[in-house]
């Protein structure tokens, strides 16, 4: 395709840029314009799962930006009719699945122009996407009744089946697990692809990211970053109130004097220092020594399995912070 800035008639491919990129849809008049989603200006606070093949008018197509009307060139083939073209793209309204590198706008586009989805600024999108700042959080609930597999690596899968205790087990299983489907869900790289490695104190490395692990009472957490990360979750439980506050530091608390001195804010205060350390991986673990409020953390309350926890993330740049809430795993 070659693309100019002229106006369009019906059954026409159309694109605008938006920023780096562009996006793509099927013309039809001036009051309807076909495409996989709104503009990446107009669906910012969409999550993927929500975005579906929808109509707007040209107005609402271009946000602003400079219709671009695709003509074909010697090379292209298999053009459909323009009332094939329009017919498919209507009948494909509603529908879902989007994923921007591999079945966004111009895959939709491509396929009811030629039959064929197609790509041509994938590797630019994948490339974007790698270099963006990057923060994801996920957990879990663990099934009351599954299977423990095998997992890669080998040193991991030794590692969980000589795990004698039961509950431990599963929870080391099912977050490693979950860690697979984050590290594909989140930077597109297959578990079986990475080296991983323990340092010396036990924590797991990966070659290609930083990731953080935690499991608590059926919980399991995964967070994946570009950058240093620590998450840790624990169960908000009464009978451990006293000794959480026997690991407070001074400022700590006088912090809590000032307010509720509960259970929910010291089992989030405790959170926040076990991410701390996961993130900076230094030393031995001393809560006493770690200041919680001085440092970089998130931390929010969960209600999961008819119990409430505490957990808490760790960086140093927080911003791209994103969760993905209770996550079901086939």
């Amino acid at each position: 395709m070659k693309w100019f800035e002229t106006p369009a008639k019906k059954g026409d491919m159309v694109r605008v840029k938006m920023g780096e990129i562009y996006h793509y849809g099927i013309f039809v008049s001036c009051d309807e314009v076909i495409q996989f989603g709104l503009a990446p200006v107009a669906r910012s606070f969409l999550k993927d799962s929500d975005v579906q093949v929808c109509v707007t008018d040209l107005d609402g197509f271009l946000c602003g930006g400079v219709l671009e009307t695709g003509f074909l060139e010697e090379t292209d083939e298999n053009k459909r009719s323009s009332e094939e073209i329009v017919s498919l793209a209507r009948s494909k309204i509603g529908q879902k699945g989007y994923n921007v590198i591999h079945n966004n706008c111009e895959h939709f586009a491509y396929e009811c122009f030629f039959g064929v989805k197609k790509c041509t600024q994938a590797d630019f999108i994948r490339n974007m996407f790698r270099s963006r700042p990057l923060l994801d959080v996920y957990y879990a609930v663990i099934p009351k009744e599954f299977s423990i597999t095998t997992v890669t690596p080998e040193v991991r899968d030794e590692e969980i089946k000589s795990c004698t205790d039961e509950k431990v087990k599963k929870e080391k299983f099912y977050a490693w697990k979950l860690l697979a489907h984050a590290l594909y869900r989140s930077l597109g790289l297959r578990i079986e692809n990475l080296e991983f490695n323990k340092d010396k104190k036990g924590k797991w490395l990966c070659d290609k990211c930083f990731f953080s692990i935690s499991h608590a009472d059926g919980i399991v957490a995964v967070a994946v970053s570009k950058q240093s990360v620590g998450i840790d979750v624990e169960l908000i439980d009464d009978n451990k109130k006293q000794v959480l506050e026997k690991v407070l530091t001074e400022r700590e608390k006088e912090e809590l004097a000032k307010g509720e001195n509960s259970i929910e804010t010291l089992t989030t205060l405790w959170t926040k220092k076990e991410s701390i350390y996961k993130m900076q991986g230094e030393g031995a673990f001393n809560p006493r020594k770690i200041e919680s409020l001085s440092a970089q953390t998130f931390s929010k309350i969960l209600a999961l399995d008819g119990k409430n926890f505490a957990i808490s993330i760790s960086s140093n740049d927080l911003t791209p912070l994103r969760f993905f809430e209770n996550v079901t795993l086939g």
